[in-house]
């Protein structure tokens, strides 16, 4: 009963490296347990309790584990909201005056702009501070973004 254990353990790592499924890596700890129990003399032919060791295993190490093995096995997720804008830089196409708006180009497209307190003429670079609705606010670029 060893080797079917051991075989199994090698099966669900395999399957969770090919699959990217980080379950198969729980339930191959839980057959950590059966290995073990199978070892002990005495209880080699004892499949109803090794069975039983790899179901109870397989069940703390998910309630306990599940979120950080996910993260070994499917890598970092993108935690940028890829629509966010603010911050970033966009140059200036119609001229924008204090409360009237102009047009800034950005991302591959023109957006409606509008600066509350500066004026800026077409060509200058603008630093967006937010989005209200469709409109980007935009202000003078600092002097520390000015740098990335």
């Amino acid at each position: 009963m060893f080797f079917l254990w051991l075989g199994l353990f090698v099966l669900t790592i395999a399957g969770a490296v090919i699959f990217s499924v980080p379950e198969f890596g729980l339930v191959a700890l839980g057959t950590i347990t059966a290995i073990v129990i199978s070892l002990i003399p005495g209880l080699e032919n004892a499949y109803l309790i090794q069975l039983t060791s790899v179901l109870f295993s397989f069940f703390l190490l998910f309630v306990f584990l599940r979120k950080k093995v996910k993260s070994v096995f499917q890598g970092n997720e993108l935690r940028e909201d890829p629509f966010e804008i603010s911050g970033r830089i966009g140059v200036v196409v119609e001229p924008i005056e204090p409360n009237s708006p102009g047009r800034i180009s950005l991302g591959g497209t023109t957006w409606t702009a509008i600066s509350y307190s500066e004026s800026f003429r077409a060509g200058e670079r603008v630093q967006v501070l937010e989005k209200e609705g469709l409109t980007l606010v935009v202000n003078k670029i600092d002097q520390e973004v000015a740098w990335k």
